[in-house]
């Protein structure tokens, strides 16, 4: 940070590059400083956005769950506290694992007959999948989704 003449501080950019002379001694330096002020305020925001978002996500009254397609099978990436808290795992136990896992045999097998490629393709319709909490109770939700 640099403090203007006025008091108004400055994010900065820095660099520096010796000066020599003709023997390799250094004689100088050569600084060069930028104004970062504005986008490190828009980085700032970027950041307090993204935060704001995370505690949504996280605060959702409902279960989120954010797969990626490997081979035609959803892996989880991330979940909120909803889907840990009513399955009994915490994220770090479910992260890079099948949803498949937690589904029960009947909501497994609508993996099976397309119901993840629809909802990739973006024609999937609510449906009721099971889900088997680690205790082995089961939890009946409403399932929607969302290709992104």
């Amino acid at each position: 940070v640099l403090i203007g003449k006025d008091g108004s501080e400055h994010q900065i950019a820095d660099s520096g590059a010796p000066i020599r002379d003709q023997s390799g001694r250094i004689v100088g330096v050569v600084l060069v400083f930028r104004d970062i002020t504005e986008s490190y305020a828009q980085a700032k925001q970027v950041k307090d956005s993204e935060q704001r978002y995370r505690e949504l996500f996280d605060k959702a009254p409902v279960m989120y769950i954010i797969t990626e397609n490997r081979e035609g099978e959803p892996y989880i990436i991330d979940v909120n506290d909803m889907f840990t808290e009513e399955l009994g795992y915490s994220r770090q136990e479910v992260i890079n694992t099948s949803l498949r896992r937690y589904y029960s045999e009947s909501s497994a097998e609508s993996l099976d007959k397309g119901g993840y490629q629809r909802a990739l393709d973006g024609k999937f319709v609510p449906e009721e999948r099971i889900f088997v909490a680690r205790d082995g109770h089961l939890i009946h939700t409403l399932l929607h989704a969302e290709p992104h």
